[in-house]
């Protein structure tokens, strides 16, 4: 997803705490210029040039000292309104009421 909407992404580590075991437990964000293409379900949203830095959560597997695998877990949110993406509540309420009757 990132590496097609974005120019330059990087990642800042704001703090690692390393308390269950082998699981590391990130605090970072994600920061770059949406400048490519970002696929919706609603079709291509194209880059605005607008710089953004999206908080997120990682969780680090580690083995052997060096990290195996890891999720990381970005606020969407945040992405979507600092990519200028507002909500569709309308869409959504009409949606559920089609799928209630």
């Amino acid at each position: 997803m990132f590496d097609v909407a974005v120019d330059r992404a990087r990642c800042v580590v704001a703090s690692i705490d390393r308390t269950i075991g082998n699981v590391g437990a990130v605090e970072l964000s994600i920061q770059g210029t949406f400048t490519g293409k970002f696929q919706s379900p609603a079709g291509v949203i194209e880059g605005t040039g607008v710089k953004f830095d999206i908080p997120c959560a990682d969780f680090w597997y580690i083995q052997n000292g060096k990290i195996k695998d890891f999720n990381c877990h970005p606020d969407n949110d945040a992405m979507f309104r600092q990519m200028g993406v507002k909500p569709d509540f309308a869409s959504a309420v009409a949606a559920s009421a089609g799928a209630a009757s």
